[in-house]
């Protein structure tokens, strides 16, 4: 179709303002530098829709761009959605379709979603700016009708509102990457940084998400084999305010924190699986501040791996155990400040392996004699590396060495608690050579 310049507003019917607006006409449009329009612009497939630099698509209630077909939206302008109700900003029907931001689009209208996109195959770019400030209002949305969609934010996604969210991925195989910063804000609650509620999705934080208020979990997994990764940082500030939690269908999942995780608040855990068959694993660092608020915790039949720092500033535990049959491995260090127990193994024929240099900065609390305690030291390639435990063991785990024993080291067993030491590097109560 033929490209137009729009240099007065489109003449729009719309019998619906939710998701099939009836519009006059799908065309291709460009709005050029010091041009306002203020209604909704309909393209179909094969059209392409700008806004310039200096250019403005304002609509009152109503979407402001709608594809019905695959198509290709660019906005390097200003684009924006005010006193709506589910009045989306961008709107895309059409399968394998290109949306970029460069610049700014927003909403202040209830559930009024920035970009979302119902067909498969979407392409989102962010590499401006997303604003919303209603409740319900997401940055990106894919619908349970969108797979195999990318959407990426190499810029700044803010959400002030109450369940509102900045990336929003429902449907399957889709991809959620974050490499520039996210930020929600809430009084009541429940507006997440980044959530997948899909099956094999995968969501990548690279950068920076800070999330505010009641339950604001910075990514959050609900659906299967599904992947949840951050190389950045993640700050959250409220109560029940997890760093990464999967949660209803987040089965045979994997989420892995190689960044750094700093939650602060009651309850506000850096790492959760409240599913089963999961695996939970730390190479960054896990900083937690607040009453019963653990590092990592799982209930049963997950996986908890920690290759590298835990700081827990309360009475949480730095690593736990809330059901049956959860294996937490140790590789690195784990510690609180103020708790009972660093770590707690609170369920039955759970199974706590400590690896050779790890520490464990605190108690150990076993709840079941059938339990397991292993001191594993296959992974050591050196003399003298040290498994510490600053603190004593609660309970009578079966306990066990794996790996061998190294030359010239001395196991020493009292009860169901084991030691491995050598003379030249003991160092103290409790200390264990592998």
């Amino acid at each position: 179709m033929q490209l137009r310049k729009l240099l007065i507003a489109t003449t729009i019917l719309a019998a619906s303002l939710f998701l099939a607006p009836c519009l006059a006409m799908a065309a291709s449009f460009e709005i050029p530098n010091g041009t306002t329009v203020t209604s909704t612009e309909t393209i179909g497939a094969g059209d392409t829709g700008t806004v310039d630099a200096g250019g403005t698509l304002t609509t009152n209630g109503t979407i402001a761009v709608v594809t019905t077909g695959t198509s290709t939206v660019t906005n390097n302008g200003t684009i924006s959605t005010t006193n709506g109700n589910a009045a989306y900003v961008i709107f895309n029907q059409g399968a394998n379709s290109v949306i970029t931001n460069n610049a700014a689009i927003s909403s202040n209208g209830h559930d009024d979603d920035l970009i979302r996109t119902s067909a498969s195959g979407t392409h989102i770019t962010n590499n401006g700016s997303l604003t919303a400030t209603a409740d319900l209002a997401d940055g990106i949305v894919t619908e349970s009708t969108s797979s195999n969609s990318v959407a990426t934010n190499n810029g700044s996604i803010s959400i002030t509102g109450d369940s509102g969210n900045g990336f929003y991925m429902v449907g399957a195989n889709n991809t959620a990457t974050n490499n520039g910063t996210i930020t929600t804000n809430s009084i009541n609650g429940n507006s997440l940084g980044m959530i997948n509620n899909g099956d094999n999705g995968i969501q990548i934080n690279n950068g920076t998400i800070t999330t505010t208020g009641l339950g604001n979990v910075a990514m959050e997994n609900r659906n299967t084999n599904s992947t949840s990764v951050n190389n950045g940082t993640i700050t959250t500030n409220g109560q029940n305010a997890f760093g990464i939690y999967t949660l209803g269908a987040g089965t045979n999942s994997h989420m892995t924190n190689n960044g750094i995780i700093n939650n602060t608040g009651d309850n506000a855990d850096g790492m959760k699986a409240a599913t089963t068959g999961n695996t939970l694993t730390n190479n960054g660092f896990i900083s937690v501040t607040g009453n019963n608020a653990d590092g990592m915790e799982a209930i049963g039949d997950n996986t908890i791996i920690n290759n590298g720092r835990i700081m827990v500033t309360g009475n949480g535990n730095s690593l736990r155990a809330v059901g049956d049959n959860v294996t937490v491995t140790n590789n690195g260090y784990a510690g609180s400040t103020a708790a009972a127990y660093t770590v707690e193994m609170d369920g039955n024929t759970d199974h706590l392996i400590l690896k050779g240099g790890s520490t464990i900065d605190g108690n150990v609390f076993f709840n079941d004699p059938n339990s397991t305690l292993v001191y594993d030291m296959s992974n050591v390639g050196r003399a003298g590396a040290v498994t510490t435990l600053n603190g004593v063991i609660t309970g009578t785990p079966i306990t066990s060495i794996t790996g061998g024993v190294p030359k010239g080291a001395k196991v020493v067993q009292q009860a169901n608690n084991v030691a491995v030491i050598t003379p030249d590097s003991f160092a103290g109560t409790n200390q264990v050579v592998m």
